[in-house]
């Protein structure tokens, strides 16, 4: 019994010794792919405005630091290194949608159970073309980078009848097929200080 006491005040003293602080600035970026062709060629593209309000700059878990947070996204301002994606994206699929922004919030952040595994899940609430929906995906941290990726599917959105005019307009590039997937990535600077 004696033994046990003693290990307890050892480990709770170890625990109190290290600990961590993570911070975030206003530093994002906001990737989406949609793809082409039967061979599902992507394209990717960035959007340039983005308003990020972070819930916490400093907080004692990643979890505290980012629940909360939340982006509104211009969608008409949208880059890509493909010079003719942005005047299609915008003239054929982002005119026909119904809001000119897309709103997300971070409403859960789930860590991997492993201590000091910088891996989990996190889940959104994503308000595109007048559909709310929860979405839930894996995350982790690399080099003062948080990373997560979500598969949309484009109908879940009511966005069927824009893919529809962008595959119309481009159907000759894209021999055809556009696929309603789409794939968009987050990514926010995190500092992590242990002591």
């Amino acid at each position: 019994m004696k033994k046990s006491i003693v290990a307890l005040v050892f480990f709770s003293v170890l625990a109190q010794a290290y600990s961590c602080k993570f911070t975030q600035k206003n530093n994002i970026e906001v990737l989406f792919r949609g793809y082409k062709t039967e061979f599902k060629v992507a394209m990717g593209s960035h959007f340039n405005d983005i308003k990020y309000s972070p819930a916490k700059n400093e907080a004692p878990t990643l979890k505290q630091l980012l629940v909360g947070s939340s982006v509104i996204i211009n969608i008409v301002d949208i880059g890509s290194k493909e010079d003719l994606i942005i005047p299609n994206l915008k003239e054929y699929f982002f005119k026909k949608i119904i809001k000119k922004d897309i709103r997300a919030k971070i409403i859960a952040v789930e860590a991997d159970k492993e201590i000091y595994k910088k891996s989990g899940y996190i889940t959104i609430e994503l308000d595109f073309n007048g559909v709310k929906k929860e979405l839930k995906t894996s995350y982790f941290i690399k080099k003062g980078e948080f990373h997560a990726r979500w598969h949309i599917y484009m109908r879940d959105f009511n966005a069927s009848d824009a893919l529809n005019s962008l595959d119309n307009a481009c159907s000759g590039e894209h021999l055809g097929v556009t696929w309603d997937d789409v794939h968009a990535s987050l990514i926010i600077k995190i500092d992590e200080i242990c002591y």
